[in-house]
C-alpha cells in the first residue's frame, strides 16, 4: 500500500516486537546482554526508523548507529525510511542484528 495511503487508514502508535540476537558472552561489545529476549516498542507509524532504533539506544544502551533491523518479507529496515513505507502494523516483529565495523583484511 502507498505511504500516504496507510498513514490514513493507519492512526496512532503501533507496537514493534523487537527480536535480539543470542550473542556469546563477549562477542560484541553492543551491548553486552544479549540473549535472545523480545521487547516490545510503541511508535507512531509516521516516526521514521531512526526514531525506533533512538528508542532502542535508549532501552538497551546500544547506540543507534550499531544497529541494523531487518523485517521478514520487508529486508532491512532505512532509517529515513517512515514505518508506513513499510506498512508496520501493530505486532510487527524486527529482528535486531548489530553492526559490525568492515574493513579491507591484511
Amino acid at each position: 500500500m502507498d505511504e500516504k495511503e496507510f498513514l490514513d487508514s493507519h492512526l496512532g502508535p503501533v507496537n514493534i516486537v523487537i527480536k535480539v540476537p543470542n550473542q556469546a558472552p563477549g562477542a560484541s561489545k553492543w551491548p553486552p546482554h544479549l540473549n535472545g529476549q523480545t521487547y516490545r516498542v510503541q511508535v507512531l507509524t509516521s516516526d521514521n526508523v531512526k526514531t525506533l532504533k533512538q528508542k532502542l539506544a535508549d532501552l538497551l544502551g546500544m547506540p543507534a548507529n550499531k544497529q541494523k533491523l531487518r523485517a521478514e518479507g520487508l529486508g532491512f529496515l532505512k532509517d529515513a525510511k517512515t514505518l508506513a513505507f513499510y506498512n508496520a502494523t501493530d505486532n510487527l516483529e524486527v529482528e535486531l542484528g548489530v553492526k559490525e565495523r568492515g574493513g579491507r583484511k591484511k
